[in-house]
């Protein structure tokens, strides 16, 4: 290991030739050795990242590049994305599925379910309770931002011939078209 200090700070540099103080937090690509499955305390050895961090990182790359868009389950504490009655969006937290199945239901199961029911409508999902952060500045608590409730909350395909009309829930990865339908919902709304 070459060992020297750094011209700006005068610390030990590393065996790259780099000082962890002084270097700059830029990304740059770095090679993970195969072995590579824990870190040690040289900062060399504090850059290599496990195969597991290594591969959330691809992971998180194949989300924002759509592969893999998300798993659509009816499950308590996962987030939806809220049209309030002004049709503004809010990300939001289920606190409660209607469906009347198990918690984690997944969206196929459950409109296979619901085919065999007298008041079956393709591709209708059930309501929800949600919670989410006002969006009004002077709503505070000692908390913080306070905490928004809407009960019974339709999904945004469910509203009839004009979806989207505002107090309904989409997934997080229909959110650019709901926001298109919303928008359209409106502009109908005030041409009438």
């Amino acid at each position: 290991m070459v060992t020297s200090t750094c011209s700006k700070c005068g610390r030990m540099r590393d065996d790259d030739g780099e000082c962890p103080i002084c270097r700059p937090f830029l990304p740059r690509a770095v090679a993970f050795p195969a072995e590579a499955v824990t870190l040690a305390s040289t900062p060399s050895a504090m850059r290599v990242i496990s195969k597991e961090v290594e591969s959330s990182f691809s992971r998180g790359t194949e989300a924002a590049e759509g592969k893999d868009i998300m798993d659509r389950a009816f499950k308590i504490g996962c987030s939806v994305i809220f049209f309030d009655s002004l049709r503004q969006p809010h990300v939001a937290v289920v606190t409660n599925w209607f469906h009347g199945g198990a918690d984690g239901q997944r969206v196929e199961e459950y409109l296979e379910k619901s085919k065999s029911s007298p008041y079956y409508t393709p591709n209708a999902l059930p309501s929800c309770n949600v919670a989410y952060v006002s969006s009004d500045p002077e709503k505070k608590d000692p908390y913080g931002r306070q905490i928004e409730r809407q009960t019974s909350c339709s999904y945004g395909r469910n509203q009839g011939l004009t979806p989207f009309l505002g107090m309904c829930w989409c997934w997080p990865d229909e959110f650019e078209e709901a926001k298109e339908l919303s928008a359209k919902a409106y502009a109908e709304a005030v041409a009438k």
